[in-house]
This record gives structure tokens, sequence and C-alpha cells, in this order.
């Protein structure tokens, strides 16, 4: 198969990307798609955010609403990162050096599992001082 040095050239062949520009235009519709949603999510946060007083948000939900603002902005930076480097590689490199592109959604996993349970963590402590 062609650009089958690694198993990611295998898998972009097994698809039929036969070129790098072809998997580059692949990641940048992809990291575009994923930056305009995860924008969408976030723009309905910070706009619940700014009607928390007409929504009567407890400091709680606040608490909610500004954590998921911050984890949204990171999967925001995940994308644009995964975006900016698809760009920089040049189109006519091996197959096979394009598989790397996917490590940046691979890291948003553990990046968003720490921020989770980091939430969680500070959630916790923030109903104890602050009951309903």
């Amino acid at each position: 198969m062609a650009g089958s040095d690694s198993p990611e050239g295998e898998i972009f062949s097994w698809v039929g990307l036969t070129s790098g520009l072809q998997i580059q235009g692949l990641f940048l519709i992809y990291d575009l798609g994923f930056v305009a949603l995860s924008g969408i999510i976030l723009g309905c946060y910070v706009h619940a955010f700014r009607l928390r007083e007409a929504l009567q948000l407890d400091a709680v939900e606040l608490y909610d609403t500004r954590s998921k603002m911050t984890q949204w902005s990171v999967m925001i930076g995940g994308g644009t990162a995964s975006c900016v480097r698809a760009l920089l590689i040049p189109g006519d490199h091996p197959i096979a050096e394009f598989g790397f592109l996917g490590w940046a959604y691979r890291s948003l996993s553990f990046l968003m599992l720490w921020l989770g349970i980091r939430a969680n963590r500070e959630r916790k402590k923030f109903l104890y001082t602050n009951p309903k």
C-alpha cells in the first residue's frame, strides 16, 4: 500500500486518502467544525452567564457555568492547535507524517479528564462552604 510506512499511513491509505494534501484538508475541515461547535456551546454558557440575574442562578449554578466555560475554552484551544499544526505541514509530506495530527485530540481527552476531576473537587468544596 502506498504510504504504509506506519500504522497511520496504512489507515489513511485504507480509507482512500492518497496524498498529504487530502489528509491536510480532512483535518482542517474536522478542526474547523470542532472549533465551531465548541464555540457555539461556549457561547450558550456565556449567554447564560450574562443573564445570570434574569435566570436567577444561585452560587453553585454560577460556579458550574464558569467551570463549563473554562472547559469549552480549552476544547476550542485544542481544536485551534490542531488546525494550526495541520496548516504548518506542507501538503507534499509523506502520508505517514500526518498521523501525529490526531494527538491534539488524544491529549484533550487527558486534559479534559483532569479538568473535570479538578472541577468536581472544587465543586464539592464549594457546596460544603455554600450550602443551598
